[in-house]
């Protein structure tokens, strides 16, 4: 029986890496399946790569819900933070995913929690344009006049940038965070 080349080369390849897609590849592609087939095979939902992160926090950020639930189905930390302190939500902010953050935020993530540089989730939302999350984020406790270690709001960083709509959707949440000179004219 002749084996056809192609096989013989990603057997090799397979013996010679010694593995198979990792679970953290497979939640940021979104693959639910491989995902499930990785978790019954004994993968550890909690294991972190060398930046700190976890399979949660790369299907978070690739905005793969249905993962991510599989993942906190399984035993997934859903306050787990990566080498930066980020959590799954941060990396969800990222995207404006609503229903991503409704997902993390029942499981028990903390719409406040504290990033290295003082990052919370509402500020990275708003610095990646992503008016819904921050309305979201707000609605559900996120603390708008909470400032980074720059001393900026979330409301700040979408002025710097000029966003309307994230000011838009931050404006009015709490007084603090609208500077003085940002104020319509009395």
């Amino acid at each position: 029986m002749r084996v056809p080349l192609l096989v013989v080369v990603a057997l090799a390849q397979l013996l010679l890496t010694g593995c198979t897609r990792s679970l953290d590849e497979a939640a940021k592609a979104g693959d639910r399946a491989a995902v499930i087939e990785l978790l019954d095979g004994g993968a550890d939902p909690n294991r972190v790569d060398d930046a700190g992160a976890t399979a949660l926090h790369a299907a978070a950020a690739a905005g793969h819900a249905d993962v991510v639930a599989v993942l906190l189905e399984r035993g997934a930390t859903v306050e787990v933070r990566d080498g930066r302190g980020w959590t799954p939500l941060h990396y969800a902010a990222t995207t404006g995913a609503v229903p991503m953050l409704e997902r993390l935020v029942a499981a028990g993530a903390d719409v406040n929690a504290v990033a290295g540089a003082g990052y919370r989730p509402l500020h990275v939302a708003a610095i990646d344009g992503r008016a819904d999350a921050c309305a979201w984020l707000v609605a559900h406790g996120a603390r708008a006049d909470a400032t980074s270690d720059d001393g900026a709001t979330a409301y700040e960083y979408a002025r710097r940038q000029g966003n309307e709509s994230v000011m838009q959707a931050l404006r009015g949440a709490a007084a603090p965070m609208a500077p003085a000179h940002d104020a319509p004219p009395g």
